[in-house]
Formats: structure tokens, sequence, C-alpha cells
């Protein structure tokens, strides 16, 4: 499999004028950006730069006119989606280190001598600032610009379906650094009814929540919010397609209303096998298996 998932890591360019730094992405699966999820529950996409290395896996996400790249410690991912295989983080990392040694030469980038999001930044302390420049410590006094979501279906309990789902929200200034925020988060859960015989096919929304988000919840730069399925549950819905969006609008006082929303968002695990039980006999969770109120 690991031979497979490296070819199927493609090169490509970027203008350089999209870059900041020497970060510019070179990598990125041909099924598309990867997906990482921390130990913490933050769901991230991006594409591998070539500065990834053995310590952290620096991922890369493009806007108009700029290139936001983080590093994530591989000890603090707890697993890589790639090409559509969910990989341990040391798969990931013996998968991406390849696929970067094989670039030419050219297309390689050293990584900074910075430390990854997970390890405390003081160099702000132990540097004079200069003109013009914020201080992280001082980044919560900059206004939000715009922000990014994540979100994935989630378990959370000790049973075996899904309880809902987990949003990772990042909050950035107009200068596309991430930063902490104080607001209300408002978000919305639509999904596909499929119909019967004797009702047409709709679109519904299945969950919304409101709750409070404050600046301390920012750790990564990310906050992760759980979203609990509420009376519609899509485990147990057979009507509702498996897949929906997620829209997140975050109010922040003095500063406005941002949001984003996220798509295709898999409600219910594929399974083969549950997918033929169901067909056979009506239920999804075979016998023995423990959900949350007893339902099949």
């Amino acid at each position: 499999m690991k031979g497979w998932l490296v070819a199927a890591i493609v090169v490509f360019a970027l203008p350089a004028a999209a870059a900041v730094g020497d970060d510019a992405p070179a990598v990125e699966t041909a099924a598309g950006q990867i997906i990482v999820t921390g130990v913490d529950g933050a769901v991230h996409r991006g594409t591998p730069s070539p500065a990834s290395d053995g310590q952290s896996l620096r991922l890369s996400r493009s806007r108009p006119g700029m290139t936001i790249t983080r590093a994530i410690a591989w000890d603090r991912i707890a697993q890589v989606e790639i090409a559509g295989q969910v990989l341990s983080a040391d798969e990931a990392r013996s998968i991406v280190l390849q696929a970067v040694s094989e670039l030419p030469p050219q297309r390689r980038r050293p990584a900074r001598a910075s430390a990854p999001d997970d390890a405390p930044d003081d160099s702000a302390a132990r540097r004079p600032s200069r003109a013009g420049e914020v201080p992280r410590n001082d980044l919560r006094n900059e206004p939000v610009a715009w922000i990014a979501v994540e979100a994935v279906a989630a378990q959370w309990d000790s049973d075996v379906e899904f309880d809902g789902i987990r949003l990772s929200i990042t909050a950035y200034d107009r200068e596309g650094r991430a930063r902490p925020a104080d607001g209300t988060l408002h978000a919305e859960l639509w999904g596909e009814d499929v119909g019967t015989p004797h009702r047409a096919e709709r679109i519904a929304r299945i969950g919304s929540w409101q709750q409070r988000i404050r600046a301390d919840d920012f750790r990564q730069e990310a906050a992760v919010v759980r979203l609990p399925f509420q009376a519609v549950h899509p485990e147990f819905e057979r009507s509702l397609r498996p897949y929906g969006t997620l829209h997140v609008r975050l109010s922040v006082p003095g500063q406005g209303t941002f949001e984003s929303s996220v798509e295709m968002i898999r409600l219910r695990p594929y399974s083969a096998a549950r997918d033929r039980l169901q067909m056979a006999a009506g239920r999804r969770f075979f016998e023995g298996e423990t959900t949350d109120d007893g339902r099949r």
C-alpha cells in the first residue's frame, strides 16, 4: 500500500507571488489535500510542504495572494488521510518524507528553524520588535478578518456509533495570521432526505447549535468544538443520505460576523457489510454492538 500512496503524490509548482517565505507547497496527493487529525481532535486540511521533516509535518493552505503554512509535530498527530487511506502518524510520516526525498533537488526546501505549533514560542520575547511587527502575545488585539473551519463526524463515548460533528475553527487577521477570538458560534447541519413513496426528497436542517467561544479555547491555532447529533441521528435515520453540509457563523462583538461552510461531511461511515445488513434486516448494527440508546 505504501508504494501506491507514494505514487499517488504528485508535484506541482506555485507562482512565487503566492508563496510566503520558503514554504510554498510542492507536493500534493492526487486525490487532493490530505486531512490531518490531531490528538486533541483538531482537524486540518492542506498540502504537505517539502520543508516537512522527521520532527514535524508542515501543512500549507493557499488563499488568493498568500500561502499559509503551519507546522504540526508528528507526535501530536492521531491520524492522516491520504488519497482516501487513513494512516497512523508514523505511516504518514514515512510516505510524506519519501515523497519529499523524490523531489528534484531544486524543489526541496530545508525546514525553517521554527518550533511546531504545540511548542511554546518565546521568540517575540527574545528579539526586539521591528516597525509594524505584531508580537504573538498581542495577536488577540488584531481584528478577525476571516475564519476557516474543518469538520468531521466523530465518536467521543464508549459505544460504536458516531456521536456528532467535531468542528475545528481558526480565526485569521487580514495578514493571514491565526489569532484567538471571543465570540458566539452558530452552526447548522443540512442533510438530504431521499424520501419515501409517500414523501418527496428534500433538503432539511438536521442540527442547529449555538455556543460561546473564548480566546482560551484556541489551542494550536484552532478551537475544537463538539456538536452532538440532535433529534435526527444520521446513524439511525436510514432515509438520510450519508453526506451533509455544515454552515458556521462566528459573531465577534465589535468586529462582525464571519461565515464558512464545510461540504460533503460523511455523516455515516462507509461499510459494505452494514449496507447489506440494512437491506436484509433493516438495521446497521450487529448483535453485540452497543449503541447509545439501544437502537440498531
